[in-house]
Formats: structure tokens, C-alpha cells, sequence
């Protein structure tokens, strides 16, 4: 059976992996690291999952961009970039070019937040 909302699915958005919940005192991290990599999402499955992607952090909405914070400073600020469409035997697949900027997160913290972004925004079986 189809999933409704393009295959996406609450279900598929696991719990949060403990590095990316709160922390206490930490050692020090670079202030910015960035990241940009193209994904098969329009903009309204990131409307629908963002919400649900991090729920120990804030999300906000500034400027056209997704900003995700943590209470001991943490931060990811996405940017889904202009909204595309690629054409394969006459289908219209959407896609973004996402700039995901970590602030004050580790290599850890890092992949584990593009693990669980990859997973909540998952489409069908695979």
C-alpha cells in the first residue's frame, strides 16, 4: 500500500540518536561547519517532517531558511535552496540542493543528525 504524503511516513522518523539530544557543558566545537548535497524532496515534504526531526530541539523559520536549535547552543540552519524538478520518461521528480550549516556540533553530532535526516525523509522500502 502506498504511504500517503509521497511516501513519507512518521513511522520512518526513529527516536532521536542520544548525541543529538541535550547536552550539558561540552567540549568546545568549530563555530561552522557546512554541508550541501542534492535530496528528492519537494518543499512541502520538508514542511511536513521537519517538525519531527529533532523534537528535543527548536525549530524556527527565518528568512526562508530552517533553523534548528538546541538549548546548550547547538544549531543546524538549513537552506532548501530554489525548488527543482528533474525529468525521467515523463515523470516530474522535485528535488533540492540542501545547505545544511552546523554550529557547534561535532563530527558525531554531525553524521548522526544527517542519519536520522536521511531516515526521517526516507520514500518507499529502501
Amino acid at each position: 500500500m502506498a504511504e500517503p504524503n509521497g511516501g513519507l511516513s512518521s513511522a520512518s522518523c526513529p527516536e532521536t540518536p542520544s548525541s543529538l539530544a541535550p547536552h550539558g557543558p561540552r567540549e568546545r566545537q568549530p563555530e561552522s561547519h557546512i554541508e550541501s548535497s542534492a535530496w528528492g524532496l519537494s518543499l512541502a515534504d520538508l514542511e511536513r517532517v521537519m517538525p519531527r526531526l529533532i523534537p528535543e530541539a527548536t525549530l524556527t523559520r527565518p528568512a526562508g531558511h530552517y533553523l534548528l536549535s538546541w538549548p546548550d547552543g547547538r544549531s543546524v540552519i538549513l537552506d532548501p535552496g530554489t525548488p527543482r524538478e528533474r525529468l525521467l520518461a515523463g515523470l516530474r521528480i522535485p528535488w533540492l540542493q540542501l545547505t545544511f550549516e552546523f554550529r557547534g556540533l561535532n563530527a558525531e553530532d554531525r553524521a548522526a543528525f544527517l542519519a536520522r535526516f536521511a531516515r526521517c525523509f526516507q520514500k518507499g522500502g529502501g
